[in-house]
Formats: structure tokens, sequence, C-alpha cells
């Protein structure tokens, strides 16, 4: 592809504190530097991120689609999203009003910043796994949050003119969380497939590499060195679709990167 036919273009990072770079700054994050390693390759892109952001944020979806009118966007959600349907689903129980989260553009959203945070993690997780252990199946509402991604995936993919790339969850170093990452991981390989987005397994790519802790800043989160393995993932990912997307108008399977 010539450098001249992308330039002026963007792409939107729908997701996590990860898109802004958490714990650092949005120049050292996955997608800053991936952005950078495409320019290096003559892709000349502006990187634009809406996060964090869940999968239910359709309208503030929309308005950075229609804001940044993106060239490629990527989805990199649902890593923590189990543990508010969890909460949700008790508090339907005992008959408690769900409180209204509100997610925008705060650079350092993670349950491990304070030692409060930190500790209600670690019951709340520990909590899911012995209910699910007793009940022999998920407490969380799986079906509800594939109903969300399949309602997020199809909404950007109408929006959008470009392709959209969405990548899997990150492998997490708290054997709790990777529990529940395991059981959404098919559900994101299934939703992909039906929806015709590209997808981005990054728990393949982190197996076949044999990465372990030491690219993790915490339990969820990455770290210098892992923020860069990433960025040269998603940077080879996003290369193929923008190449697909100018020899084609209709966007097709993705299988160099683990599309389902």
């Amino acid at each position: 592809m010539e450098a001249s036919e992308l330039k002026g273009t963007s792409v939107l990072f729908l997701g996590s504190c990860m898109v802004n770079g958490y714990p650092f700054t949005l120049e050292d994050g996955f997608a800053y530097l991936a952005c950078e390693n495409l320019r290096a390759r003559g892709y000349h892109l502006e990187l634009a991120c809406l996060a964090p952001a869940k999968t239910t944020q359709l309208s503030r979806f929309g308005e950075a689609i229609e804001q940044h009118l993106p060239a490629v966007t990527v989805l990199q959600l649902g890593g923590l999203e189990t543990l508010l349907l969890l909460e949700d689903t008790i508090r339907g129980w005992f008959g408690i009003q769900k409180p209204k989260r509100i997610y925008d553009q705060h650079l350092h959203t993670s349950p491990f910043r304070t030692p409060w945070l930190k500790f209600k993690w670690r019951a709340m997780s520990t909590l899911k796994w012995i209910a699910d252990t007793l009940l022999l199946h998920p407490i969380v509402n799986l079906a509800e949050f594939r109903e969300n991604l399949r309602a997020a995936l199809e909404f950007v993919r109408d929006k959008t003119n470009g392709p959209v790339l969405v990548m899997g969850l990150i492998p997490s170093a708290d054997p709790v969380s990777q529990y529940y990452r395991d059981r959404i991981a098919p559900i994101f390989i299934e939703e992909c497939a039906r929806a015709s987005v590209h997808f981005l397994n990054i728990a393949e790519a982190w197996r076949k590499e044999r990465l372990d802790d030491s690219y993790a800043h915490d339990p969820i989160h990455l770290n210098q060195r892992g923020h860069i393995w990433l960025a040269h993932l998603v940077a080879d990912a996003m290369a193929v679709c923008l190449d697909e997307a100018a020899a084609s108008s209709v966007q097709r399977p993705l299988q160099s990167v683990g599309r389902a």
C-alpha cells in the first residue's frame, strides 16, 4: 500500500485503560506504539482513543467514530466486565438497584491501584470462584455479556467504513481472573466470526511465544515490555486489515492473525 493512500486518516482504539498506556503514559502504551510502528512502515495514521470503555457504551462509540472517521477501528474490551456483571447479579438477588457507572478518559483505572481496591478485587474474584465451584456453573450472566459484545461488534461494524479489529483477552497472572477469561474467550471467537470482523488471538500468540509474568505490571496489566510486545502484534494485524481494505471493498477473514 502506498503511504499516500492513508494520509490524514486515523486509527480508533476503543478499550480499557491499557489503551491509554496504563500504568504508564499514552506514549508508552501499546496503542500509541502500534501506530508508531505503522508510521515507520509508511502508513500515515493518527491515533485516536476512547478509553476506558465497555461493550454497552454504543453512543460513546458512535460519537467517537463520527468524530474521527477511522481507517481501522480496534476494540480491546471485556477484561473486567465479568466482575461488574457479578456485582449486578448479586444486587439483583437482593433487589438492590444497579449503580450508574461512569467511564471517562481517566488514565488510571485499575482494581490494584489502592490497597482497598486490591483487597476488594481479591475478595470478589475469590467469591466468584467459590460460588462457581459450588454451583458447577458460572453465576455471572455470560449470556448477557455475549449479547452486549454482539451488539457492540455489529454497531461498530455497521457504523464504520473501514475494517474492525477485535483484540482477544490478554492472559492474566491471577488464576481466578484467568479462569473467567478462559470462559469468555470462546464468546469472542464465536461472535467475531458471526459479525465477520477481524479477530486477533492474543492468548494464542502469548502461548506460542511462551511469555510469562515478566511481561506483567500486575496480575491483569502489562508492563513496558508487555506493551512493546503487544504493540508489534497489533501493528501487524492492523497492517493486514488496512492492506485487505485497500485491495477490496469487501472485508475478508483475517486468518493470519487468529481469525475465528
